[in-house]
């Protein structure tokens, strides 16, 4: 290659000053959105958006009072038979619509061969031959992974939270303030977690089809993994074993609900680490990989 010759030399001309990982991110956006899977994902998630705001405004140009029937007769089907409040525990609830079902198949679709591809082609001594270093190169590909995530999960709950609070009666507003900063950290403190967990898997297989086939097993057996431990320990902790369990869990923590989870739920405590160790452990395996193939000479 040209920067191994002995005429090669670093550039010392005037740079941009946009930040070093800056080029690797926007590559890594024009990537992923070249992908006719991931912009179909993209718009499916906000047409759900779309349509869940819509059928609320049509429930209230024909049913008024809706909020108060569901309030009040939506205790039935409760544990114990609550009273239903619409507040910002109620948004949990969304991550079933707009969060579990695009987690998965965008990580698949986007983030499979992202660290692979440059291990194959030992494009990282190109990359690291110049200013960009081990640690610019993961920021530039997880802040992209990452961006993509928060646009299908984050965006849409938000654009359902505007319109909740903007058709809502008065005082619905202090009964959702947690939304945006609650669901905010708490998506993005999972997507970060994915992004970083799909790239050390990656780092690793060093190949697309055992990451995704790695990644799906997590996703689809780690469930009923789960729902066996409990029945053979009684021990709901075992749950924890369930990544989607997980974001369940973490996401009534950043909300402030965490006491009005439902009984049968694993200890946020053990959530918490659970995360933090995933995050953790898939940075220190990327950072073996790149520091290892970051060597130039």
């Amino acid at each position: 290659m040209a920067f191994r010759a002995a005429e090669y030399e670093r550039f010392t001309g005037p740079r941009r000053k946009a930040p070093v990982w800056w080029p690797l991110f926007t590559a890594t956006l024009r990537r992923g959105w070249s992908s006719k899977w991931v912009r179909r994902i993209t718009f499916a998630s906000m047409m759900m958006a779309l349509s869940f705001t819509a059928m609320i405004y049509f429930a209230y140009q024909v049913i008024p009072n809706w909020r108060d029937l569901v309030q009040q007769f939506g205790g039935a089907f409760q544990p114990g038979n609550e009273e239903v409040v619409i507040d910002s525990h109620a948004y949990l609830g969304l991550l079933r619509m707009f969060v579990y079902p695009v987690l998965l198949p965008l990580s698949l679709v986007f983030g499979y061969d992202l660290v692979a591809a440059d291990l194959r082609s030992n494009a990282f001594e190109s990359y690291f031959s110049r200013s960009i270093t081990p640690l610019t190169y993961l920021v530039g590909r997880t802040m992209a992974f990452v961006a993509f995530l928060m646009l299908v999960t984050f965006v849409p709950v938000m654009w359902i939270w505007t319109f909740d609070v903007a058709i809502g009666p008065d005082g619905h507003f202090a009964e959702v303030a947690a939304v945006p900063l609650g669901m905010g950290a708490a998506l993005l403190t999972t997507a970060i977690m994915l992004a970083l967990l799909m790239q050390a898997i990656t780092s690793v297989t060093r190949s697309g089809i055992w990451t995704n086939l790695t990644f799906v097993a997590v996703f689809l057996f780690s469930a009923p993994l789960g729902g066996t431990l409990v029945g053979l320990t009684d021990n709901y902790d075992w749950m924890a074993v369930n990544p989607l369990h997980c974001i369940y869990v973490f996401s009534a923590v950043c909300m402030g609900t965490a006491e009005r989870l439902p009984p049968g739920t694993a200890s946020p405590s053990l959530v918490l680490g659970i995360m933090t160790g995933v995050i953790l452990a898939s940075t220190l395996v990327l950072w073996r990989t790149l520091a290892r193939r970051g060597v130039v000479g």
